[in-house]
């Protein structure tokens, strides 16, 4: 049974706020309203009445409850349009609320879900129940509000200290759009965390083995790099710092521990939905439990909300076996930062074991490149000895943190060189950036 009144409106934005009426989700709708009229959105308070399937003996009790439940809502949006100037509509629904209130959400096209994360254990907006499973079942993004006065200060026209959990997902794309969108509304401190395993690190980046339960710089030093290249394009006033925090078991345990989160008035983390056992790895499932602050919960499926600038390539990583048609994927290397100046890394991987001399190599690789180059644009050469070609570059690729691999889809094969076919197939399937192939003018 839906039951709407009150004001319509043609806002592009629409914000939802869940209500119970208590105190904690009274002061989650001033945060929601306050939004609204910052964001330029349209709010829609919403009840949700779980009492459709109780058996009562009294035929006129639920209909007398549903008539309160209205009164309440009118006077709550009389309240919120009033000291907020905000559109409100008041909107009564009926069935199970973590339910209702992320279908209706949707089917608003709703760009966030404000619900009160505190309160009295009567509230059905409490932790561990109903905000916990909106967060977990919408498919947009989840204001939960528990310390309200670092948000009502960063509306008033404060900085906002905001600890983002930043991954290499899809779920950090969307959480990184919601920084910009953020940093719109008002000033922004941003502590960007990302936690590390060591030996998955070490992997990742072509590193030797290390010990795994300590803090490794090197590794530290590559993760706040990559961090701060993804954040590079933040938009608005306030800070960016990046944080590698090492993990030793549950990601979620050691990120809420660090110092930049308990400072924070606002936690930001990306969330991939992660039903069964899976959710007791989840690292947003582990945070709501644990966050003693609001926390924004962004699935990786939002809609997106911020148009992200342009990508620029700085840093292209070439592979050559010395081939013909790998001087083709030079030349392209050298063509994609030619406008706006960069790096290109060439390298030549070799087999682990093989006779050979790194250094006549790295001469071979240094004639490679062109005697004229565009102002700002540099080069750098290396040898890399591997047992397997494609595992070889995506790991240089990390290590160097570049932006694209070019690459030639053949090369030629042989004891000396590698043949670039397959190996141009196993850089597209494990690479985590963008991998330019050139082709042969004729196939071969």
């Amino acid at each position: 049974m839906n039951h709407s009144v009150g004001m319509t409106t043609t806002a592009t934005r629409t914000i939802v706020c869940g209500t119970d009426f208590t105190e904690s989700a009274r002061f989650a709708a001033e945060i929601a309203a306050a939004l609204a009229a910052a964001m330029k959105a349209e709010l829609r308070l919403v009840h949700v009445d779980d009492t459709a399937n109780v058996v009562l003996s009294d035929a006129g009790f639920r209909d007398r409850i549903h008539a309160a439940a209205l009164a309440a809502l009118e006077g709550e949006s009389a309240r919120l349009r009033a000291e907020h100037r905000v559109v409100v509509t008041p909107q009564l629904l009926s069935g199970s609320p973590a339910a209702e209130l992320a279908h209706f959400a949707r089917a608003a096209n709703a760009l966030l879900i404000v619900v009160a994360a505190q309160g009295p254990t009567a509230s059905i907006f409490r932790v561990g129940g109903t905000a916990e499973r909106v967060a977990q079942a919408a498919h947009v993004p989840v204001l939960l509000v528990r310390e309200t006065e670092p948000l009502r200060a960063w509306l008033r026209g404060g900085t906002l200290a905001v600890a983002a959990m930043i991954g290499e997902d899809a779920a950090s794309d969307r959480a990184v759009e919601w920084l910009r969108l953020l940093r719109e509304v008002g000033a922004c401190d941003v502590h960007a965390l990302q936690a590390y395993y060591v030996g998955e690190a070490a992997h990742r980046y072509g590193l030797s083995p290390r010990p795994l339960v300590v803090a490794d710089p090197e590794i530290e030093e590559y993760v706040r790099r990559d961090i701060a290249r993804r954040l590079a394009t933040l938009s608005g006033a306030g800070s960016v710092t990046c944080h590698a925090v090492l993990a030793l078991g549950r990601l979620a345990d050691h990120l809420i521990d660090h110092p930049a989160v308990r400072d924070a008035g606002l936690i930001v983390v990306g969330n991939h939905r992660a039903r069964g056992l899976a959710r007791l790895s989840s690292v947003a499932a582990g945070v709501v439990h644990l966050a003693p602050v609001s926390l924004l919960v962004v699935p990786a499926d939002a809609p997106s909300v911020a148009v992200a600038p342009w990508p620029t390539i700085r840093s292209v990583l070439v592979p050559t076996d010395f081939s013909e048609h790998a001087a083709a994927a030079i030349r392209h290397a050298f063509g994609l930062v030619a406008a706006t100046g960069g790096v290109v890394t060439l390298l030549h991987v070799v087999e682990r074991g093989a006779e050979g001399n790194d250094e006549a190599a790295l001469a071979e690789l240094r004639t490679l490149v062109p005697s004229s180059l565009p102002a700002g644009v540099s080069t750098s050469v290396l040898v890399e000895r591997h047992g397997e070609a494609a595992p070889a570059i995506l790991e240089v690729a990390a290590r160097i943190g570049a932006d694209c691999i070019a690459i030639a889809s053949h090369g030629r094969s042989g004891l000396r060189a590698l043949f670039l076919g397959s190996v141009a197939k196993g850089v597209i399937q494990g690479a985590r950036r963008p991998v330019l192939v050139v082709r042969p003018p004729v196939d071969v």
